[in-house]
């Protein structure tokens, strides 16, 4: 009573006292400054449901479910407060009008699984029930087949997804899953279950091989369910249920699932999907590789499209694998969807972030203090914002909270900033130009539109130099080889800014493009032994590398990293020790940098016999072997990078003659090209020049015999030998 005198005379805590009062069992005091609150504040859902609940307690239905129908006029969707009004009416002894609520309540989240348990407690059936299957049956049978699969570690017995879509869009889905374990990597694995975020539990135990089945344990501590006592031979069934909402931003749009029927290590004996939607519903359907035909029939007044694939065996798992949708079978069930829209509601979603606010403006300002052009501005707030702000969270943070927790979207605080100085830019967003493409007249695939980029305009009439934020060490300008001349989509952000749509990224910059490049003088004798004098020069991705070692790596350990990474791959079999090494342009991230050092070397020669023998490729030059290390391929493969090679070696020898240099070569084909000229200077001089390139891109299984051709002939070349006397 004191407590509650005390706060009476302090603002603002009448819902405090309120709450004092019901726990006391004063419910009149309590439904006073209840209705008090209200009175104030009419739409306040708290209040109402409290007002609600202390009916409830007085065992006064009718009331409560009064109050609860004024919380669903303000939140009609609110599923809580439409289970609570059901509940409530059963406990009232009204199975009727709790039935009606839940209809009425599944006609607005029909995904809800908590309502459709209640429904089916007051009678009204699940329809997803007829999507279900019972696992132990099939179990039997195929332990009665006594399929092979020789080599498995495990095998999906059934490996199976159900979803059921309603008008709204909603969906509830059912992934359905029965392994047989062989190996003791696979009892691993099954040891214990997580189940997946959002995930409802139906089904989880081990089918012994007598048959019997064994429930899982909660064991305190751990997040998920052990299953004890697994054996080889034993099976592990579970069942998840998912439920999705509609997509708020982009009413009518499903994108349901792409399902794989064959697995790159796991044997499928039986691999289905199956989807049941209204016929006003058009959904679309992408089929890969070799996927089943779609079977159509009804499931009542649904249409229910179903594929089916049985023994599917495992792929296997090959290098530099291509995507993984190009080698198995696979269908995407999807509806239409206006790339426009998509990209309208991506804007929505991260308008309200490309606000400002006078701390961001003052910033601008100050770190563009003395940049008298639009390209010295971006270069200082580019430079300022990958160095001071760590890369988190997506786009829809806002430049202010990014600004303030120097935490976030880069790219979005950097917009934001170059706005504030009149430096216009476009947020792109790119997708990998060696990535799975859409099928024609099939699905956009616009979520592989992911990688976002600001397209920043310098000067008029110019086209936009393309800026990403990922890293530090990569000059603005700069394109990987996956972006060069890719497809990618503009976000209209601002009404300024030019329509939403496709464009395209232009082709990487020369002078940024990837290279490495050897300049290297040997002054050798007779025993092979003398000094090489070298620069390498790197641009692009090799370059960006090296100078993000250069960040990291302690000043006195820099020559050592160098001569492991460098220098060691320098006259394969001789060995050299450092004893300069200069590096140029480590900060100026638009000049190539520069490795500039002196070595004493020795074993460059092999003496036979009088005859000094030594390789012709100073440095390795075949980057197609990286790629072709297989005897054949089953699958198709990606060569996503290989910077152009470039070496001038020029070998000054004394006391002896070349007497047999290597011979000029030229390579050239569709996988890329090899050349090599050999200039003899005065007696004991040889210059050998070389450049090797290899044609990046996506490829199928049938043209490795043709990456194999091209780099054994490079390695016929380098494998030449320089004969001196």
């Amino acid at each position: 009573d004191a407590l509650a005198l005390d706060l009476e005379r302090c603002p603002g805590t009448t819902g405090s006292r309120a709450r004092l009062a019901f726990r006391r069992g004063r419910n009149d005091e309590a439904r006073a400054l209840l209705l008090k609150l209200l009175a104030r504040t009419p739409d306040d859902v708290d209040v109402l449901e409290e007002l609600a609940e202390l009916e409830i307690a007085e065992g006064k239905y009718d009331a409560a479910i009064a109050w609860r129908k004024k919380i669903l006029a303000l939140r009609p969707f609110g599923a809580r407060t439409l289970l609570a009004t059901a509940d409530v009416q059963a406990q009232s002894g009204d199975p009727a009008a709790a039935r009606a609520s839940v209809t009425q309540a599944l006609e607005k989240i029909p995904q809800s699984s908590a309502l459709r348990t209640i429904a089916e407690g007051l009678g009204l059936p699940d329809d997803l029930q007829k999507l279900r299957v019972d696992g132990l049956p099939l179990v039997a049978a195929y332990r009665a087949g006594k399929f092979d699969y020789e080599g498995a570690g495990e095998v999906l017995i059934l490996d199976r997804s159900a979803i059921r879509v309603y008008e709204d869009g909603s969906q509830r889905q059912i992934v359905h899953t029965i392994a047989e374990l062989r190996t003791k990597e696979a009892i691993d694995r099954y040891g214990e279950i997580v189940p997946p975020n959002g995930a409802r539990v139906l089904t989880l135990h081990t089918i012994k091989a007598d048959g019997s089945v064994f429930e899982p344990e909660s064991i305190p501590g751990k997040d998920g369910l052990s299953l004890r006592g697994l054996q080889i031979g034993d099976v592990v069934e579970y069942e998840w249920l998912f439920e999705r909402e509609p997509l708020g931003l982009l009413p009518g749009y499903l994108d349901l699932t792409t399902f794989r029927f064959q697995s790159a290590d796991t044997p499928f004996h039986v691999s289905e999907l199956h989807i049941a939607h209204p016929a006003s519903i058009p959904l679309k359907v992408d089929r890969r590789a070799g996927a089943p035909a779609t079977v159509e029939a009804r499931l009542g007044d649904l249409v229910l499209k179903s594929w089916k694939v049985e023994r599917s065996p495992r792929l296997g798992v090959e290098p530099q694998m291509r995507h993984v949708l190009e080698e198995v079978p696979s269908v995407r069930v999807y509806t239409d969807v206006d790339p426009a829209k998509w990209l309208q509601s991506l804007a929505l979603r991260m308008y309200t972030g490309q606000r400002g606010n006078p701390e961001l403006r003052t910033l601008a300002k100050n770190l563009t203090k003395g940049a008298d052009t639009p390209r010295a501005k971006l270069e200082a707030l580019w430079s300022w914002v990958v160095e001071e702000v760590e890369e988190a969270g997506d786009m829809t943070t806002a430049a202010t909270v990014t600004l303030s927790a120097r935490k976030g979207s880069r790219l979005v605080l950097l917009r934001a900033l170059l706005r504030e100085v009149g430096v216009k830019s476009e947020l792109w967003l790119a997708r990998d130009k060696f990535g799975l493409d859409p099928l024609p007249g099939g699905s956009p695939m616009l979520e592989a539109y992911d990688v976002p980029i600001l397209a920043v305009h310098l000067a008029d009439k110019q086209a936009p130099l393309m800026v990403l934020t990922g890293s530090k060490v990569m000059p603005t300008g700069y394109l990987m080889p996956a972006l060069s001349q890719t497809r990618a989509m503009r976000v209209q952000l601002e009404e300024s800014d030019p329509a939403p749509g496709p464009v395209q990224l232009p082709a990487a910059a020369p002078e940024l493009a990837d290279r490495r490049s050897y300049t290297l003088d040997l002054e050798l004798g007779r025993d092979g032994a003398g000094t090489l004098r070298g620069a390498i020069e790197l641009q692009g991705m090799e370059a960006a590398a090296w100078r993000d070692v250069l960040r990291t790596l302690d000043e006195d350990r820099i020559k050592e990293g160098f001569e492991r990474a460098e220098l060691g791959a320098i006259l394969l079999g001789a060995s050299a020790d450092l004893v300069d090494l200069d590096i140029e342009h480590k900060k100026d991230l638009h000049k190539p940098l520069r490795l500039v050092f002196t070595a004493n070397i020795r074993g460059v020669f092999v003496d036979q016999g009088g005859e000094l023998l030594m390789r012709a490729n100073a440095v390795p030059m075949n980057m197609g072997l990286n790629y072709a290390s297989l005897p054949e391929r089953k699958t198709g493969w990606v060569m996503p990078y290989a910077p152009v090679l470039e070496a001038s070696v020029t070998v000054k020898l004394a006391g002896a003659r070349f007497t047999a240099p290597p011979a000029d070569a030229t390579i050239e084909g569709p996988f890329g090209a090899y050349r090599r000229t050999v200039a003899t200077g005065p007696a004991g001089e040889l210059t050998i020049k070389t450049r090797s390139s290899l044609v990046i891109g996506s490829y199928p299984a049938a043209r490795y015999p043709e990456l194999v051709d091209h780099a054994r002939k490079v390695k016929a070349a380098e494998d030449q030998i320089v004969r001196a006397r």
